[in-house]
């Protein structure tokens, strides 16, 4: 068929066969029955420009079809060729024990199927330039996005390696494959910034030479005929391209539209888009909802020195984006390439994502002092303690409790002599929040610069009546008093200060500990509890919840030598044992994580009294509850009723100093779940585990900003080639874990072998016989494979 013309130079009617077949198959693109258009395939166009299905035929007839196009797959024939390398690939490594050279028409087919795979990479690199060139080149020649395509087109069918020749096509340098891909990569923007942090030189103000709020200038101080230097400067990424770039390739396209896609099971919640702030959305603006490529985003901002801790004061403060239309695995005019067409894609961010102090500055409202909470704000009932002179949230949650709950009338162990007959705080709506803030003049602070550290530009009612330091420029998106989530909690954080919390408070760590003399001091005012307070000879009676000398070497013991987890779970605990100072230290947040979780419920059984125990397993168990990959609407409901309860039991058993902003917080987790699903949607251990590469990336240190943008931006561009790359090709996203070499599928004799017992593996130690020392634990075996295998079951 692809036989142009015969000896006498006149088209073949097998050529011609095939041609009809071809604008069969290229008419039924939705973009050209839409547009009457279709990218031509002739040796001159090459696949780089669309033109009317008249003009395509005529130039196929004229000039054939260009080479190695054997595959239609820019003109809607599916793409196989991934599937078919990786079977391929598959075979040869079944067989690679057998001697096997490859035939000149294999060499050949995969050399075909390289060349369309950098010719398809070129092509959705520059969808947009592709679409406009022959517009542009009819009027005044090819412009510079096209001149950079036709190069990189030209790169793309050049064969890099051909049995190794002198003059073979290898980049020699690092600098060279720079300079080769850069056309591939993103755009990126240097703004300068105030000094003060009070503006951004950008858009409308770009040319001011001063801060219009500060009136500090811009630049440094600079002698004649020198380039001018800003005091401050940041980099942007622009959001818009890289969103374009997830639908310009066939890889990432389809997977943006996962989230109205996948199947719901009913009452769980896998997904944000299952939860009731992404639901409630989508039913506020349906015009949004109806075009399920528009794209949904969480932003996320934390700040982190790239010395380290023992080098100079430096902190970088990165801002991520997060698509979450992605699965979780994944997790302006743009094409489409997986239906190949065009839309006007729209993005809306659905909440933030940050630490407890971050969480103020993007908010507007002040996460320290007695309204720290952003959702009991004036409604509190914290106060300050007399001699600790902090803030403390004891006995602030008994009004969460149902109404009839007889800890709501017990006057002993709580606040003495007390009843509590409030309500819970209700949760405010956007509508409500956002006149609050414009009653208390939270807008005021914006025209001073957000300068809002000066007493004098503080709103009216600051510290006592609410805690608004500023109406975030979040508020300008039309659609932000619409949302039900704004700002999330971190979790990860709010996990972390507990466990150091309750370590430091148990193990009686000096100058951490929750229970000091102050702490002391302050008891008799509050609580009854006599055996506490301070003796009149100044001695401090030890309290029920502190562990004895031996209880902290058999918990020292424990985790240092009896705790095991698999490898790659947590660091290693041991190192993280302190002997000398019978603590633990350097422990990790994810650290945290896995002791408050998996080991919390069940380590201080012996240690401590039943109550004390209880209430600690308690959290513990909460915690590892909330963060399952999969919640249910029930299981929510129950969590919020139990931490309610669980707060309380703490209550009865820890001072007031103990209990802070970040023990309190707790009791909202299970209301943003319901909101926004699976708590690993909301907290910062992927951002955390970013800012670690990032910081890698940091290689010029005296140019720490720039050096991690170029080394982002070279990242991108490699991820972005990765995809068409074979699929035996080892990439940094194909890597496998350390210990997978392949392993091996165990072949049995038998028919109808289930599942369980043919998952691919390596046996592991000498095979041997085994025989049970009782027929108990036979039994306790053969009930376990059946209870555990739902088909065996159900057989």
């Amino acid at each position: 068929m692809y036989a142009h013309k015969d000896s006498t130079r006149k088209v073949t009617d097998e050529f011609l066969n095939g041609a009809e077949i071809f604008m069969y198959q290229a008419g039924q693109t939705p973009l050209t029955k839409e547009t009457g258009k279709m990218l031509c395939p002739c040796r001159k166009c090459k696949k780089t420009k669309f033109a009317a299905s008249e003009t395509v035929w005529k130039h196929i007839v004229n000039r054939g079809f260009t080479p190695h196009y054997y595959i239609w797959f820019n003109n809607g024939e599916g793409d196989n060729r991934n599937e078919a390398s990786g079977s391929n690939h598959v075979e040869n490594v079944r067989n690679r024990d057998e001697p096997h050279l490859p035939s000149e028409s294999v060499i050949q087919e995969n050399h075909m199927l390289d060349h369309d795979r950098m010719h398809d990479m070129v092509t959705d690199a520059f969808r947009e330039t592709t679409s406009v060139i022959e517009e542009v080149e009819n009027v005044e020649g090819p412009n510079l996005d096209a001149k950079r395509f036709y190069e990189m087109l030209a790169a793309a069918n050049e064969p890099i390696y051909e049995g190794c020749r002198e003059d073979n096509l290898c980049a020699e340098s690092y600098y060279e494959i720079q300079k080769l891909v850069h056309s591939l990569g993103l755009p990126s923007e240097m703004i300068d910034v105030c000094i003060d942090n009070c503006m951004i030189y950008w858009g409308k103000d770009a040319e001011l030479l001063e801060c219009k709020f500060c009136k500090k200038p811009r630049y440094k101080p600079q002698g004649r005929g020198r380039n001018r230097v800003p005091y401050q400067r940041m980099w942007y990424l622009p959001i818009k391209d890289r969103l374009k770039r997830l639908y310009q390739s066939e890889k990432t396209a389809a997977s943006m539209k996962w989230h109205a896609e996948h199947d719901q099971k009913e009452g769980e919640i896998n997904h944000p888009s299952d939860a009731k702030a992404w639901k409630h959305l989508n039913n506020v603006y349906l015009d949004f909802a109806s075009n399920p490529r528009n794209v949904y985003l969480g932003l996320c901002t934390y700040g982190f020195s790239p010395f380290g801790m023992s080098g100079r004061q430096y902190s970088l403060w990165p801002v991520f984006l997060t698509p979450y239309n992605l699965p979780p695995e994944m997790c302006v005019q743009t094409y489409d390439c997986s239906t190949r067409t065009n839309f006007t894609m729209r993005a809306v961010l659905l909440w933030t994502i940050s630490d407890f102090l971050a969480y103020g500055m993007l908010s507007g409202w002040t996460t320290h002092g007695r309204l720290s909470c952003p959702y009991c704000m004036g409604s509190t009932d914290a106060f300050q303690l007399k001699h600790g002179k902090k803030t403390s949230w004891f006995d602030c949650h008994r009004r969460f409790l149902p109404i009839n709950h007889p800890y709501r009338r017990n006057k002993k162990h709580f606040r003495s002599k007390r009843i509590v007959r409030d309500t819970a705080p209700p949760y405010l709506s956007g509508e409500e929040i956002e006149k609050d803030i414009d009653y208390y003049g939270g807008q005021s602070t914006v025209a001073k610069g957000g300068n809002w550290h000066n007493p004098p530009n503080m709103p009216n009612g600051y510290g006592t009546q609410h805690n608004w330091h500023k109406k975030s420029i979040f508020w300008e998106l039309p659609y932000w008093k619409d949302l039900l989530l704004r700002h999330n909690l971190d979790v990860m954080h709010i996990e972390k200060n507990f466990f150091d919390n309750i370590m430091n408070t148990l193990l009686n760590v000096p100058g951490k500990t929750k229970d000091n003399k102050n702490s002391r001091l302050d008891l008799p005012a509050l609580c009854s509890r006599i055996e506490l307070h301070i003796m009149n000879d100044g001695r401090i009676p030890v309290p029920i919840f502190r562990l004895s000398a031996q209880a902290k070497a058999a918990l020292f013991k424990w985790v240092a030598s009896d705790v095991k987890f698999s490898d790659g779970y947590v660091s290693n605990l041991s190192r993280c044992v302190n002997h000398q100072g019978q603590k633990f230290s350097g422990m990790k947040s994810h650290d945290c994580h896995v002791f408050m979780q998996r080991l919390l419920p069940f380590a201080l059984a012996e240690l401590l009294p039943k109550e004390v125990h209880e209430a600690l397993a308690g959290i513990g168990a909460f915690l590892e509850d909330l963060s399952a990959r999969t919640l249910t609407v029930d299981v929510i409901t129950q969590l919020d009723a139990n931490i309610r309860i669980l707060m309380c039991n703490l209550e009865k058993n820890f001072p007031p100093s103990f209990f802070d902003v970040m023990k309190h917080l707790v009791i909202h987790l299970p209301y943003e779940a319901m909101l926004r699903g699976p708590v690993h949607n909301g907290w910062m251990y992927p951002y955390e585990r970013a800012m670690k590469y990032l910081k890698g990336k940091a290689k010029n240190l005296a140019r720490v900003e720039g050096s991690i943008v170029a080394g982002s931006l070279n990242e991108e561009t490699s991820h972005f080639t990765s995809y068409y790359f074979a699929s035996q090709v080892r990439t940094k996203k194909r890597n496998t874990s350390r210990y997978d070499d392949g392993g091996v599928m165990p072949t049995y004799i038998v028919e109808d072998v289930p599942d369980i017992f043919i998952q691919i593996g390596r046996l592991g130690g000498k095979l041997k016989e085994v025989w049970w020392s009782s027929s108990e634990d036979a039994h306790s075996a053969h009930t376990y494979i059946l209870t555990t295998h739902v088909r065996l079951m159900y057989d």
